[in-house]
């Protein structure tokens, strides 16, 4: 039958220091940026482990990362979603947009409210929402 050989071999290798928690999600940019986040904090590094962003979610607590091209996809308990960009010609992340649920802790089924908070978001000086 048809036999597929992968290969993999090891480029860079680092640890991070103790007081950044433990990484539980990973990803990595076509930049070669590596991108975790942590219980409370979303983590950027460049291949050799040199730490370029922090990004902050305490008391929120990260559930789940994407990472793609063109952006990172932060989701958090308390239901919200954070969108960020990557800067062009830099290894650096922008934050877009935040959407949250106003009533996480009373949604039932499909039903819910979101709200955007973005500088991106005002038109004439007021906040878009819904």
């Amino acid at each position: 039958g048809n036999k597929v050989t992968i290969q993999g071999y090891l480029t860079a290798s680092f640890s991070l220091a103790e007081d950044e928690g433990t990484p539980d999600h990973f990803g990595v940019s076509d930049k070669d940026v590596i991108v975790c986040s942590t219980r409370f904090s979303l983590l950027l590094f460049d291949i050799n482990g040199l730490r370029l962003q922090t990004f902050h979610y305490c008391p929120e607590e990260i559930w789940r990362l994407w990472v793609d091209p063109v952006h990172v996809i932060v989701t958090c308990d308390a239901g919200s979603l954070d969108i960020y960009a990557w800067e062009k010609r830099s290894l650096l992340l922008r934050k877009c947009y935040r959407l949250r649920n106003r009533n996480y802790q009373q949604m039932s089924g499909l039903a819910s409210s979101v709200i955007l908070s973005s500088e991106e978001a005002k038109f004439g000086g007021e906040h878009l929402s819904s």
